[in-house]
């Protein structure tokens, strides 16, 4: 997930943002924030898991 530059992300957000993606989409989903101090085997685990949805 990213996000604009300068957005105001905190728990709440991302639960929130859970629970939408959840109600929408049916399957239980985990949100990750795109980020370059993302561990290296982190970010591999969650590219070969990645599911595009837009």
């Amino acid at each position: 997930m990213r996000f604009e530059p300068g957005a105001t992300v905190t728990l709440f957000t991302l639960g929130g943002l859970l629970n939408d993606l959840e109600e929408l989409l049916g399957p239980k989903v985990d949100v990750v924030e795109d980020s370059p101090r993302m561990r290296a085997d982190f970010r591999e685990e969650v590219e070969r898991d990645i599911r595009r949805v837009a």
